[in-house]
C-alpha cells in the first residue's frame, strides 16, 4: 500500500515538472515562427523578442508579439526598401550592443 502511494506520489511530481517544462519551453524563440515578407525585418523581430525574453530589453505587456508583426508588414508595404535597410541597421546595431 505505501509503494503504492509513493509512486502515485512520485509519477504526480514527475508530471508537473514535466508539464512546467513543456509551458517554458512554448515560449523560447527556437519554435518562433516571423514573416514579414522582409528577412531582415525578421531577423530584427526574433532578435528583439528573444532579448525580451531573456529580460535583457524592457517588454511591454499590452504589446504582443502578433500586433509588433502585423505593424512591420505595414511599414513594409508603405515603403519596402526603407524598411528592408532601416530593419538591417536596427538589426546590426542592436547585435553589436548585445555582445
Amino acid at each position: 500500500m505505501l509503494k503504492s502511494l509513493l509512486r502515485v506520489i512520485l509519477f504526480s511530481l514527475i508530471a508537473v515538472s514535466l508539464i512546467a517544462c513543456n509551458d517554458n519551453a512554448k515560449n523560447t524563440s527556437s519554435d518562433l515562427s516571423i514573416d514579414t515578407g522582409v528577412i531582415d525585418c525578421d531577423r530584427y523581430i526574433k532578435l528583439v523578442h528573444e532579448l525580451q525574453l531573456s529580460s535583457k530589453l524592457p517588454a511591454d505587456p499590452q504589446e504582443s508579439l502578433e500586433n509588433t508583426i502585423n505593424h512591420f508588414k505595414q511599414l513594409i508595404e508603405k515603403n519596402p526598401e526603407s524598411a528592408k535597410r532601416e530593419c538591417n541597421s536596427a538589426y546590426t546595431a542592436l547585435r553589436s550592443i548585445n555582445r
